[in-house]
């Protein structure tokens, strides 16, 4: 009796698990999906350094 809600668990959790990874696919290549294939890497740095004043004062307190 234990397998049986353990195997219908199993097809659940994989369900929900593929909708939401077209949620996040799709919300990524929409805000940038130029800079992420360009270089993701510059990317994530630049929006660090134009806030600098406020998170650098954060990111040093700390």
């Amino acid at each position: 009796p234990q397998q049986s809600p353990e195997q219908q668990q199993f097809p659940q959790q994989q369900f929900p698990q593929q909708p939401p990874q077209q949620f996040p696919q799709q919300q990524f290549p929409i805000p940038y999906p130029p800079q992420q294939s360009q270089e993701p890497s510059p990317y994530q740095q630049y929006p660090q350094q134009q806030p600098s004043g406020s998170d650098v004062i954060s990111i040093s307190g700390l």
